[in-house]
């Protein structure tokens, strides 16, 4: 009887046993689970901040990208209706006074007059074209497209362009080269623009990436609010962002230095200001 009622208390002792290890592992399960509703909530607040964003970057790009082609058409417009049509103006007047000279001296003159205006007005157009696509692009090296677009935007006698390059070109997608020559393009422009510089230096640097180094040494270095407010630096951010360059601003020895920084392989570009 002793050894029977031994026996169940021994059975009773370790089922209170199993019971409270089954308790244990039950609410160490709800424990468990608790945290991991509360990562998937997290996760889910996570991804629906990041919808908002996606969804705030492409109207705002959008918007970047209307107002940067609304740019570029007023200034089509612009330098067509002040350049072009004037020039052409001035060359039918030009024709027209020919029509009507009969002393051979005046002809001459006038000849003369037309044969000097043609040239200006070719190269009103040449720059239109440039800006619309630059032809050094369609020839396959962007290296001597930045090195022709030094050479076109020196200034003897107020801005000296030097031009560097180092290592082997790679090759670049066409609508990425083309966002990094404008770029470099409005950097240069800026730099004549605002800087006061009398040196500008542009180094291209080819090694795994394509690093470009512009350096200056203006008298006027630009600060980063009067640089994020200009127009120019919302079409340099929307080109930075579509071709997935990181652009640097930082102050040089004498002027400023930006670093361009580009690898095919990162996806959405930035600035930073340092």
């Amino acid at each position: 009887m002793f050894i029977l009622i031994t026996v169940l208390l021994m059975c009773l002792i370790l089922g209170l046993i199993h019971v409270l290890a089954l308790r244990r592992k039950i609410k160490q399960a709800g424990i468990q689970r608790y945290r991991l509703v509360e990562r998937i909530n997290e996760i889910q607040k996570k991804v629906s901040t990041l919808e908002k964003e996606r969804e705030s970057l492409r109207e705002n790009l959008t918007k970047e990208a209307i107002d940067f082609y609304e740019e570029e058409l007023q200034y089509m417009g612009a330098e067509i209706h002040d350049n072009i049509i004037q020039r052409l103006a001035e060359f039918r007047l030009t024709m027209h006074k020919l029509d009507l000279s009969e002393d051979i001296t005046e002809l001459q003159a006038t000849g003369l007059q037309l044969k000097n205006q043609f040239p200006d007005i070719v190269r009103s157009v040449q720059r239109i074209s440039r800006r619309l696509l630059p032809d050094n692009l369609v020839a396959g090296s962007f290296t001597n497209s930045i090195r022709a677009l030094c050479f076109q935007k020196e200034k003897p006698g107020s801005l000296i362009i030097r031009f560097e390059s180092t290592g082997n070109e790679l090759p670049i997608p066409g609508d990425h080269a083309l966002h990094l020559y404008r770029i470099v393009q409005e950097l240069i422009h800026n730099t004549i623009k605002h800087s006061l510089a009398w040196h500008l230096t542009i180094r291209v640097l080819w090694t795994a990436i394509l690093m470009i180094e512009i350096e200056d040494d203006g008298q006027k270095m630009l600060s980063e609010a009067e640089i994020s407010n200009s127009a120019a630096f919302r079409t340099i951010r929307m080109r930075a962002l579509k071709s997935g360059t990181i652009l640097s601003f930082s102050k040089a020895s004498r002027g400023m230095l930006v670093n361009i920084k580009y690898d095919s392989k990162t996806i959405g570009g930035g600035v930073i200001f340092k």
